[in-house]
């Protein structure tokens, strides 16, 4: 793959050059474009290189982490259900991702597969994405707009911004919430270094988790989920991507330096209540999403929480909020 960015891919980085040559304003470049920073967006794009080694792939990822859930959305320790968990019930990438990881390396109970981020990047993500000479890897780019033709009923180009930190060290510094607006952005600005593209191609794929192709090419789609059963024709279009809030903590030799919030009362929930109301202990929670276990007691275990008043996500906090008329 051709990777442009100044990451930690350095053995599969292009120059700047490299890539502007290819998808510039000028250029007409490309088969299947994917618009990315989901799961799916890999899979597509991993997908879509491998079967046809004649086609050029594109594919914007608005992280430096391709991987959406997996890894860069913070939510390494995967809700698997008995069905899902099943390897005749995954894509083929995904059941050797899948398969590539060695056991439970967390020992958590939310998934039979709870594992670090960075580990599945270097290990798995990076060098599978490599295998592909046809594949171009754009990091840190951003769909801020579309060209859709309504008479052809077709998308025929995408207006992307690709970014570089001015700060490599500092890039993550900041809230997601203070960063988007600059993400998506073509103005240099005091953190970023900023190149716009545009980007045509034969075939696009929508994998973004904000909806940035759908969105400003004014296309209808639906939102929701099947019910009552995920093979029912049913929608439920109230139930949409949910958003959450996710932290790690890590056993430590070191003194922990005091909270900023004592704990306990209102400011403490949920983890001051959970013995007093009858869930779960305190082991129980910590074990939930761990992603490292080195062994009992033993600094070094971390473990990921995302817990809120109702459970695991933030209940109608979701993505795409309003759904948009059926297509």
């Amino acid at each position: 793959a051709v990777v442009s960015t100044q990451s930690t891919w350095e053995a599969v980085v292009s120059t700047q050059s490299t890539w502007q040559a290819v998808v510039s304003t000028q250029s007409t470049w490309g088969d299947v474009t994917i618009a990315g920073g989901s799961t799916a967006s890999l899979a597509a794009a991993i997908t879509a290189a491998e079967a046809d080694q004649n086609a050029h792939i594109c594919f914007l990822e608005l992280t430096d982490w391709p991987g959406g859930q997996l890894t860069s959305s913070g939510v390494p320790a995967l809700d698997f259900g008995s069905q899902n968990r099943k390897p005749q019930n995954m894509g083929a990438s995904f059941r050797d991702l899948w398969s590539h990881i060695p056991g439970n390396p967390g020992q958590c109970w939310v998934s039979t597969k709870c594992y670090e981020a960075q580990w599945l990047m270097d290990t798995w993500i990076v060098p599978r994405l490599a295998k592909s000479p046809n594949l171009t890897v754009l990091l840190r780019t951003a769909v801020i707009d579309v060209a859709y033709d309504k008479a052809s009923r077709r998308v025929e180009s995408l207006t992307a911004v690709q970014r570089t930190p001015n700060n490599a060290a500092a890039e993550w510094a900041v809230n997601l919430s203070q960063d988007l607006p600059d993400w998506y952005h073509g103005v240099q600005s005091p953190r970023f270094r900023k190149t716009t593209l545009t980007v045509r191609s034969k075939v696009f794929v929508e994998a973004t988790e904000f909806g940035d192709i759908l969105g400003p090419s004014g296309l209808s789609y639906r939102q929701g989920v099947e019910t009552p059963e995920e093979t029912s024709w049913g929608t439920d279009p109230s139930c949409g991507q949910s958003a959450t809030l996710t932290f790690f903590m890590e056993v430590s030799n070191s003194t922990a330096p005091a909270p900023s919030v004592p704990p306990g009362g209102g400011a403490g929930l949920p983890f001051s209540n959970w013995d007093a109301n009858g869930h779960w202990s305190w082991s129980q929670v910590w074990t939930y999403r761990r992603n490292r276990h080195p062994g009992p007691g033993l600094a070094g275990d971390i473990t990921q929480q995302n817990w809120g008043p109702e459970g695991n996500h933030l209940h109608n906090a979701h993505l795409l909020a309003a759904p948009i008329a059926p297509a």
